[in-house]
């Protein structure tokens, strides 16, 4: 049983592939995708399923977008 398997029991849990990852494209290649870029397309991403603070998991690079998210969108 992975955590996910754990966490749905008491709350709603929502996973995506970032940006450039598995079913993700980058638009441009070219262009470098930034821990900003990967923190704001989760806060739109959030604003889009919800207006109420999210409580948010995160392993390795996930653990980093958390971070940067925090700091540019605090109030999420």
């Amino acid at each position: 049983m992975d955590l996910v398997d754990h966490l749905v029991v008491d709350y709603t849990v929502v996973t995506y592939d970032r940006r450039g990852l598995s079913r993700s494209k980058v638009h441009d290649p070219a262009r470098e995708v930034t821990m900003e870029t990967h923190a704001d397309d989760v806060h739109h991403l959030l604003a889009c399923l919800t207006d109420e603070p999210a409580l948010m998991v995160g392993c390795s690079l996930g653990a980093v977008i958390g971070l940067h998210l925090a700091i540019r969108h605090p109030g999420q």
